[in-house]
């Protein structure tokens, strides 16, 4: 079973509908690669939102977690940790 961590949260239309692309797949996903694989998919099959939300979004994984982030469109600000997507197990 995976679990979402919220790292941060902002009101912006772009990533409430990302926590919503992630709470909706989340619990459909057994492992980390399954759960990559089905949010990218999601992104690319998004319509409505433009080009730029599909862009903006993307993940960094690693064995213990996946991680969420936000692009930032100026160079001088980094990029921003939206979720953390661990595996937990029982």
């Amino acid at each position: 079973m995976l679990k979402s961590i919220l790292k941060t949260q902002n009101p912006s239309l772009f990533d409430r509908k990302v926590k919503q692309i992630v709470q909706n797949i989340i619990w459909r996903c057994d492992s980390l690669k399954y759960f990559e694989s089905k949010f990218k998919d999601r992104l690319k099959s998004e319509v409505g939102l433009g080009d730029q939300f599909k862009e903006l979004y993307f993940t960094t994984s690693s064995e213990d977690k996946v991680q969420v982030w936000r692009r930032k469109s100026t160079a001088e600000i980094t990029d921003r940790l939206i979720f953390d997507i661990i595996l937990m197990a029982y």
